[in-house]
């Protein structure tokens, strides 16, 4: 149970930091693009 719940909290980090990442990418494309 413990492994299960460490790789879930773990895959949602990631998720999370790929929002951050897509979400910081979108705002300097429209800094370009303006």
């Amino acid at each position: 149970m413990a492994i299960a719940k460490a790789r879930i909290a773990h895959a949602r980090a990631k998720s999370q930091t790929q929002q951050k990442e897509r979400h910081l990418q979108e705002q300097q494309l429209s800094l370009f693009s303006a």
